[in-house]
């Protein structure tokens, strides 16, 4: 490591005899680098300063002789350490620098008779400005470079275009363009940075990017989908049946390319529909629903339990991507329908319900009302899961039937109890009885009446 660091220290005080700071700044950012991998980081620090302030010397100079495309690259590299060096309070000035290089560039470029280059340093020129809020910098800058190409250009005018659209998010607040503006640079902009040796102006590119789309984030209206995935309960084997999902945007902004999958399991079949489906947009209070058809082939089993659920993925007016999963929901499939069973279990209590009045019918009368009473409650809860029965709510009707079912099974259990018989004829004495009694009194008291009144 010594002899590579002190061979490299040599060739940087060589470039700095010469003045070439820029070649100095790269042995130095090179020395550092050895020193980093080692573990020092403080002999890493002190080379990257050294480097940082050559790159900044070399830009310095590069601007003096108005070679600004070398005075962006350099301000660029000093960038880059400054950062490393969490150095944050020199950035804003640099970059500021490397905007105002690449817009005198771009006069270089057309002097040059290069103006697709030309116009790569005004779109990259004019974005950074734009980043850093420098508006009227960045609109002087499009204005003027307009003025000086021929609309016969069509590469030019093609790269330019990015610059305007981007002008058009920022200034008029424009989000819907974001997206159009994004596929520009990526396809437009940065394939034409080998015309101005400008690769590593990808980052920075970048960066001015992302605090745009952050910076219109704030102001757009976001879309918001809420999903609902309706699935039917009562099904059979080989029989279709139907999933619905609906799609509701409750947010303020528009939502794009809204694309749903359906997740469903091999073994079920889907007849109707596509599992795939993108929606181009989805507007404001927009709604949709998307329907499949599916089919589960017969199977040996009484029943069979699967899972479906649905992806929802769809994106903002700056991009943004916003993704979610609905469900699963869980199906199971008989071979008879479900809704069919309860209504042969509904139609036999009914019958057990009239048994039991038919047993009852000779009862004392108070015993056979509060037994009627108990009869016409359940009666009432048998009505009542008929209705849910039509709405499909097999779980409640279960639930309802299991009650009931218990309550009839007590009541023919107590009618059934040999003692409990015997108490009712016993009861039934008893009334016969006292009933013989008052009617004794009752002939008394109009005897004794006839014979004072008369």
């Amino acid at each position: 490591m010594e002899v590579s660091v002190h061979k490299l220290l040599e060739e940087a005080e060589e470039y700095l005899s010469k003045q070439n700071y820029s070649k100095a700044a790269h042995k130095y950012l090179e020395v550092a680098k050895i020193f980093e991998k080692n573990g020092k980081t403080k002999e890493a620090e002190r080379y990257l300063k050294l480097a940082v302030d050559n790159f900044v010397i070399a830009a310095n100079e590069a601007r003096r002789v108005k070679s600004f495309r070398k005075a962006a690259e350099n301000s660029l590299m000093a960038l880059e350490i400054y950062e490393k060096l969490k150095m944050t309070e020199k950035r804003d000035p640099l970059v500021l620098n490397i905007a105002s290089d690449l817009a005198n560039a771009a006069n270089e470029y057309l002097m040059w008779k290069e103006v697709r280059g030309a116009a790569t340093c005004v779109a990259i020129s004019s974005l950074i400005y734009f980043a850093a809020s420098k508006i009227d910098d960045a609109k002087r800058i499009i204005k003027s470079f307009k003025e000086k190409i021929s609309a016969e250009d069509f590469e030019a005018n093609r790269i330019l275009n990015v610059a305007s659209l981007i002008q058009k998010v920022v200034v008029d607040s424009d989000a819907s363009t974001y997206s159009e503006v994004e596929g520009l640079v990526n396809s437009v902009l940065k394939p034409m940075l080998p015309l101005i040796k400008g690769n590593m102006f990808v980052k920075i590119i970048d960066e001015a990017m992302q605090t745009i789309v952050s910076r219109v984030k704030k102001e757009i209206r976001l879309p918001k989908i809420t999903p609902a995935l309706r699935v039917p309960l009562d099904l059979t084997f080989n029989t279709p049946f139907d999933v619905t999902l609906k799609l509701k945007n409750v947010g303020e902004g528009e939502a794009k390319n809204v694309k749903i999958v359906f997740n469903v399991p091999e073994e079920i079949k889907i007849v109707k529909g596509k599992r795939e489906t993108i929606i181009d947009t989805l507007p404001a209070n927009g709604e949709v629903k998307i329907k499949i058809t599916l089919n589960v082939p017969s199977k040996d089993a009484e029943k069979e339990e699967y899972s479906i659920s649905a992806d929802l993925e769809y994106f903002d007016m700056v991009g943004t991507a916003y993704s979610t999963t609905i469900g699963p929901m869980k199906i199971t499939l008989h071979l008879v329908r479900e809704s069919e069973k309860l209504k042969e279990e509904i139609r036999d209590i009914i019958k057990r319900m009239l048994d039991l009045k038919g047993k009852i019918r000779n009862f004392p009368e108070v015993l056979e009302y509060v037994f009627l009473r108990l009869i016409d409650d359940v009666k009432n809860v048998v009505n009542k899961s008929e209705d849910l029965l039509r709405k499909e709510k097999l779980d409640e009707v279960k639930i309802n039937l299991r009650t009931v079912d218990f309550v009839l099974n007590e009541i023919s259990q107590l009618l059934a109890d040999k003692g409990f018989e015997e108490k009712v004829k016993l009861l039934k004495e008893q009334i016969k009885k006292a009933e013989k009694q008052e009617n004794v009194a009752i002939r008394t008291l109009e005897d004794q009446s006839e014979e004072t009144g008369g």
